[in-house]
């Protein structure tokens, strides 16, 4: 019985293997679900389109009806050439008539044309007319004066051009100083209005001299009171005092002019700001100093002047302030103190020696690491090795904090452990710059985390014996050998963060799709790799098998399923030498 049941098994088992494979049946299985959907779309479009060519007939035979019905009313043909013809001879008529309107568009203008040449015709024969009697006139005037002439040359014995020309100057001249005189005369006039006028305004200039003068010299002496006010200077300039022109003498426009631009030039890129931005500083102030000082607000002058008062009196804002900036530098100095203290015992009780057994285990890891990938490469001769490298440059304060921490604070000498103190301080100070919202624990863990300042980098050995390059974007691998690399660097990582974590934690690695074109050498090779790291890993793929010597055991599970059945998971152990199926 045992051996019908191996035989049927074998023979199904072989009935299996020869069905079609997965992604060709699948695939098959697509196109003909695509292909039915389509054919449904095709009948459902050609119904949908008979209908409408159904719709279109009808409507086509009702046009056809009542293009016969206005043909037959018009008297026009019914077929296609005929009635090309006829649109033919429209559009010659059309042609026709629009040629015979512009004719008579033609015509029309130059009727219009016509007649105003006759209309005008009428004027020139009156103007005609009119300087031919000019014309009579005015021979009948040069006969006259022409015998004028030719009887004074007899009388006078000299030309008549000479004699008219004397006359026609003389009247010219007379014309001109009649001109003159009416001129001077009107000038006159005038110059008398304006000098009434500039007398009564000299007159009020002088009285409004006099009273802007005194309002002058007032603005003046207000400008120095205001100036003088306790705390105003030093509280919109910063400085002590502001020296403004002397008082000595006449108040002269020029020196208001030069103590107004004393003042402006002491308030320069100070703003401005109205009476309710005040007041809501004020406010502000007298919210924020509850409990500390009391704020006095009073207006001298049109001056809003801010005085605080404490036990110790009444003083203006600058001056309190700077008595408060005082108090501030000396509780800093005394803080500093206190934190060197701090420091001091913080660095040399623990956190260097921490540090350097940090690094020191860190190194010590990175080697094991390089140990164990030094006997792993592809079949071309590729290989990994790790390196912990520092990201700081050479001469910056985290280097020489790494060069510091390498000695041990019992025999580290006192001024590199003041050194030390001060870098770390300067760390910590960075980190509270970047986030003064956060504790200072967490400022000194974001300065003395050691990892951030490390990166790994991973160097590809081979093919040949002298081959070292640095893995990058434009290294020259396959995709086999890129995948070995990136899987061997994720093993090393995966092993340094777990071992950090403590004996307790689940070393275990989950991969899908495990070793995708990776040569099968080369999974045994990795596969024995995890194992040597002490990690546990839990991964899948389409064909992929732990029956490798490297691994001394392990438990599979092959899916198996038939068309139209459910899946069965078959369960086989690797022991280090052969499978064995498990019930």
């Amino acid at each position: 019985a045992r051996e019908r049941l191996a035989a049927a098994r074998a023979a199904l088992t072989a009935h299996v293997r020869t069905a079609p494979t997965g992604a060709a049946l699948a695939q098959a299985r697509t196109l003909a679900v695509a292909a039915a959907r389509q054919a449904a779309r095709s009948r459902t479009e050609a119904a949908r389109l008979g209908d409408r060519a159904a719709e279109l007939r009808a409507a086509w035979k009702t046009q056809e009806a009542t293009h016969r019905s206005l043909c037959d009313r018009h008297g026009l043909p019914h077929d296609t050439e005929g009635l090309r013809e006829v649109r033919d001879t429209a559009h010659a008529a059309q042609e026709a008539c629009r040629a015979g309107a512009a004719a008579l568009a033609t015509l029309a203008r130059r009727r219009e044309r016509h007649a105003e040449e006759v209309a005008r015709l009428a004027g020139h024969r009156d103007r005609r007319i009119e300087a031919e009697h000019g014309a009579e006139e005015a021979w009948a005037q040069w006969h006259r004066e022409a015998a004028e002439v030719e009887a004074l040359t007899e009388s006078l014995g000299q030309e008549a051009g000479e004699v008219h020309r004397r006359l026609a100057a003389a009247e010219e001249e007379l014309r001109r100083v009649t001109r003159e005189l009416a001129e001077a005369r009107r000038t006159a006039q005038t110059l008398g209005e304006q000098e009434a006028v500039a007398r009564r305004d000299a007159e009020t200039a002088e009285g409004a001299a006099a009273t802007a003068g005194a309002q002058l010299a007032g603005v003046l002496e207000r400008l120095r009171r205001q100036v003088a006010l306790p705390g105003l200077v030093a509280a919109a300039t910063g400085a002590d005092h502001l020296d403004l022109p002397p008082a000595d003498g006449p108040v002269t426009p020029d020196l208001v002019q030069r103590a107004a631009a004393a003042v402006r030039d002491a308030v320069a890129g100070a703003g401005s700001a109205d009476v309710n931005a005040l007041m809501r500083a004020r406010q502000k102030l007298e919210a924020e100093l509850q409990g500390g000082f009391d704020v006095v607000h009073t207006v001298t002058d049109d001056v809003h002047l801010v005085d605080l008062v404490d036990a110790t009196g009444r003083r203006p804002v600058a001056e309190a302030a700077a008595d408060l900036r005082a108090r501030v530098e000396r509780a800093r100095e005394a803080l500093t103190s206190r934190e060197h203290e701090v420091f001091t015992n913080f660095v040399i009780g623990g956190v260097g020696e921490e540090l350097r057994r940090r690094l020191a285990q860190s190194e010590q890891l990175v080697a094991a690491m390089n140990d164990s990938l030094r006997s792993i490469s592809t079949s071309h001769g590729i290989g990994v090795r790790l390196a912990w490298v520092l990201d700081a440059p050479e001469g910056s304060a985290v280097h020489r904090i790494k060069e510091l921490v390498q000695s041990a604070a019992a025999v580290r000498p006192g001024e590199p452990t003041e050194e030390l103190i001060g870098l770390l301080r300067e760390q910590v100070e960075e980190q509270f710059a970047l986030d003064e919202t956060a504790g200072y624990a967490q400022h000194l863990k974001n300065a003395l985390d050691y990892r951030d300042w490390h990166h790994m980098r991973v160097t590809i050995l081979g093919p040949g014996p002298h081959d070292r390059r640095e893995l990058r974007g434009r290294a020259k691998l396959s995709q086999g050998e890129t995948r070995f690399v990136s899987y061997v660097t994720l093993f090393a990582a995966a092993d340094a963060y777990l071992s950090g974590l403590g004996d307790t934690a689940l070393r275990l690695v989950l991969l899908d799709d495990a070793f995708a074109k990776v040569d099968d050498p080369t999974i045994g090779e990795l596969m024995g790799l995890l194992v040597r790291l002490d990690l546990d890993f839990c991964m899948t793929a389409h064909n992929l098998w732990v029956t490798y010597p490297q691994v001394p055991c392990a438990d599979e599970y092959e899916i198996l399923r038939a068309e139209g059945t459910p899946a069965v998971a078959v369960h086989t152990h690797w022991d280090g030498r052969a499978r064995h199926l498990t019930a």
